[in-house]
């Protein structure tokens, strides 16, 4: 089906184009806020539907601002842990170099062979 043979949708196309195919923007350009000045040509039907739309949407957006934060903060305190790690592993080397000096003088400062 190629687009460029179907008439392009207006608000006076019927359900179907000239081949007989159901024509999908029947009724969208229509009801539109674009075609209309007014929102009460919308049934309320479709009123509500996009309401409910809405409020879905709104959730989402909520419901990702809130897993961002979420995450944001256990990626802090990930790296948070890993330089706290970093800083014990540096100290606990930084003293057993220092207790394996101590220990090579008491000995005479030769190392074992």
């Amino acid at each position: 089906s190629s687009g460029a043979a179907d008439p392009p949708a207006t608000a006076s196309t019927t359900a179907t184009t000239a081949t007989n195919k159901p024509n999908p923007f029947s009724g969208l350009v229509k009801n539109s806020p674009a075609a209309t000045a007014s929102s009460s040509s919308i049934p309320e039907a479709q009123y509500a539907e996009m309401a409910k739309l809405r409020k879905k949407y709104d959730d989402l957006v909520t419901f990702t601002v809130n897993l961002t934060a979420e995450r944001d903060m256990l990626n802090k305190e990930l790296q948070d842990s890993k330089r706290d790690l970093q800083r014990e592993m540096l100290a606990r080397i930084a003293t057993e170099n220092k207790a394996n000096r101590s220990g090579l003088r008491q000995r005479g400062g030769k190392g074992e062979e």
